[in-house]
């Protein structure tokens, strides 16, 4: 195949530049163990391989590189290779290699042993715009199965690549070839010093031998382009949070191609939700510093540092038992239960639950449970791991679990870690430890004290619902019958209040009045709520009752209406009494009149609109806690917070203009 023209002057030219860069192929690449392929600058001219002058070189032409992994590529494949392949020449068809077919260019052949390949070819696009690929595929020898060449890119010279569009050649049939004419690259490879475009050999399922797939006819194009800014970060929420923490970054320049940092840790799991707002979760490993955002070389980062927050503490082990289907067992299985502590849902994602015997044992992957990528535990909730049980299968069977394991645990002594990895533990002191429980006659334990020994009809369950963690298994640990709770118990949240748990609470300004709104998660002795009003937030008065569920586990909805809301603004609590007269308080919320400042809706779950009378307002949003969670500004005197990455509960906008400044709350659902 020789309609295409090279762009590089003479023979001699090109032999002499083709030796020079092959020197350089010599030295290994910083991203891989094995050599990255020296970038064709595209400002130079186009880029083309169109086949060897000579059929018996062992040299890959220039900017080219053949590379294998560490199993055979199959059509999932993405992942950076971890070896070179040497090309080849002459030797039989049917070889598993990369070959030099001469003037057709090279071909590959893989296998289930001979993890080939891809061919990678590198690019300089500084300054460039509109890359275009073009290349012919064809099958050289045909197997008794198919096989196929796709075309994938990456920025730089680490991380996964991507698949680029309708660029798939796949078959096994004698003559079968095609060509791919002018197949454009994303905007995102523009204005890179480094790119990486390969053509990826992969094996499709059937039988017989493989199909050696041929590639030829390369030519890489581009146009003037102008540069390329670097995504930048205005802004980000929450700005603390443990591994798993979901943070929504708000800047400009996002695609899908950016990367996510935290403190130099790359965030696995990123998704970009429009060109200024992305959504990253914190990784493994990660620890407080900037959050960084980059595209290929072009890098940012942000002003203020996202704080990494121990996850020790805030979910616990609550419960264990490995009694499971033993002789007098209460349950045919073992479990172990775990809660979460704190105020704010967990992602449970790639933790793990480890046992080990008592004395001297230590914790391995057979005994060793991995949870989903979908396990989460809501605050003041449960988490049940059903286990393996004797074979007797002697008891009751568990409520239903939220997770299902083999593990067998010892009905008498063991211990059991709760970490945030599947990397195995050695003890309670091992980095990657939430929780650590020794029981019976553990020698490894919080505190050093395991907590008693535990039997077929009993466990060891944690003090006061759960809450209790002194870190101390003896203290925190009482040895009872085993009561196993799953994510569908109600809701318990440690040193909360109120004899009614309220989700939500919240205000808003409908036809006819104001609509107020609340949700419990739970109520006990619940005899009345009394929705009070006051102008200045201070003096309140009630406006109207509503009749409390008494005893309830379920969510209750409740809806009253003010039909004569005050000038100016309205502030609004509930008055919460129980049937033995004891008495709490729901926190405040206010709504503001036409020509005031407005806060809307509120509760807000996802958006939260400030209006303000007057222009340029900073805003600052602060938790209970006294942290602040989010920070801004409003030239016009309008603005829109996003408030979807932050935990449910009440929040105060803290609003300052040139007059001073204003605090309200609000409640995010």
């Amino acid at each position: 195949m020789k309609y295409l023209n090279f762009s590089y002057g003479s023979w001699a030219f090109r032999r002499l530049l083709v030796s020079l860069l092959l020197l350089l192929l010599l030295v290994p690449g910083i991203g891989w163990g094995q050599t990255n392929p020296t970038p064709h600058n595209l400002a130079l001219g186009a880029y083309e391989f169109r086949g060897f002058n000579d059929a018996t070189s062992t040299n890959y032409p220039v900017s080219l590189q053949g590379h294998s992994f560490t199993s055979e590529p199959d059509a999932t494949t993405v992942s950076s290779p971890n070896a070179d392949a040497a090309l080849v020449a002459g030797g039989a068809v049917t070889s598993s290699n990369i070959r030099n077919e001469g003037a057709n260019g090279v071909s590959v052949l893989g296998s289930g042993t001979n993890t080939i390949g891809a061919v990678t070819l590198g690019l300089n696009t500084t300054g460039r715009a509109q890359v275009l690929v073009s290349w012919v595929a064809s099958v050289i020898s045909p197997g008794g199965r198919a096989n196929g060449l796709r075309l994938q890119y990456r920025l730089g010279q680490t991380g996964s690549f991507t698949e680029v569009a309708d660029t798939k050649f796949e078959g096994n049939a004698s003559g079968q070839s095609m060509l791919f004419n002018a197949i454009a690259l994303p905007e995102a490879v523009n204005d890179q010093p480094v790119v990486q475009i390969r053509w990826l050999y992969y094996s499709l399922p059937g039988g017989g031998t493989r199909t050696r797939i041929g590639l030829d006819e390369v030519m890489v194009t581009s146009s003037v382009g102008p540069s390329v800014a670097a995504p930048t970060i205005s802004s980000f929420t929450p700005v603390a949070g443990p591994v798993g923490t979901v943070v929504t970054i708000n800047g400009t320049g996002f695609v899908k191609e950016v990367s996510v940092g935290f403190n130099g840790t790359d965030a696995i799991a990123v998704s970009v939700v429009s060109a200024t707002q992305l959504r990253a979760t914190v990784p493994a490993g990660s620890s407080t510093g900037p959050i960084t955002v980059a595209l290929g070389n072009k890098t940012s980062s942000s002003a203020t540092n996202f704080t990494v927050e121990s996850l020790v503490g805030r979910v616990v082990i609550s419960q264990l038992y490995g009694g499971g289907g033993n002789v007098g067992a209460t349950y045919k299985n073992d479990f172990v239960e775990l809660y979460n502590r704190s105020a704010a849902a967990v992602s449970l994602a790639g933790w793990s639950v480890q046992y080990a015997a008592a004395n001297n044992g230590t914790f391995s992957t057979v005994n060793s449970e991995t949870l989903p990528a979908t396990a989460s535990i809501p605050a003041g909730s449960y988490f049940l791991l059903q286990l393996a049980g004797a074979t007797g299968a002697i008891g009751a069977s568990l409520p239903t679990p939220d997770f299902t394991g083999t593990t067998r645990l010892s009905a008498s002594n063991g211990k059991i870690a709760l970490a945030s990895s599947n990397t195995l533990v050695t003890g309670p002191t091992s980095t990657n430890v939430v929780d650590f429980v020794g029981y019976g006659t553990s020698t490894q334990a919080e505190g050093g004290n395991s907590t008693g020994a535990i039997a077929n009809a009993s466990a060891a369950i944690r003090k006061a619902n759960g809450c209790q963690d002194t870190n101390d298994n003896r203290a925190d640990f009482d040895i009872k019958t085993p009561v196993p709770r799953n994510s569908a118990t109600a809701v318990v949240l440690c040193n909360s209040p109120l004899p009614v748990e309220l989700l939500t609470f919240g205000a808003e300004r409908v036809m006819g009045g104001v609509r107020l709104r609340w949700v419990t998660a739970f109520e006990r002795n619940s005899a009345r709520f009394e929705l009070q009003r006051s102008a200045s937030g201070q003096v309140f008065q009630t406006i109207a009752t509503v009749a409390g569920q008494g005893n309830t586990a379920s969510h209750r909805n409740y809806t009253a209406q003010d039909r004569q809301p005050l000038p100016g603004v309205s502030y609004y609590r509930l008055h919460q009494v129980d049937t033995d007269g004891k008495e709490a308080y729901s926190a405040v919320v206010s709504l503001a009149a036409s020509g005031e400042w407005q806060l809307y809706p509120d509760p807000a779950s996802v958006e939260l609109t400030l209006v303000a009378p007057v222009a340029i307002v900073n805003y600052r949003v602060i938790s209970l806690a006294g942290r602040v969670v989010l920070v801004g500004e409003a030239p016009s005197g309008i603005a829109v917070l996003d408030v979807a990455a932050l935990p449910a509960g009440v929040y105060q906008l803290e609003v300052t203009t040139a007059a001073g400044s204003q605090i309200r709350k609000f409640l995010k659902q």
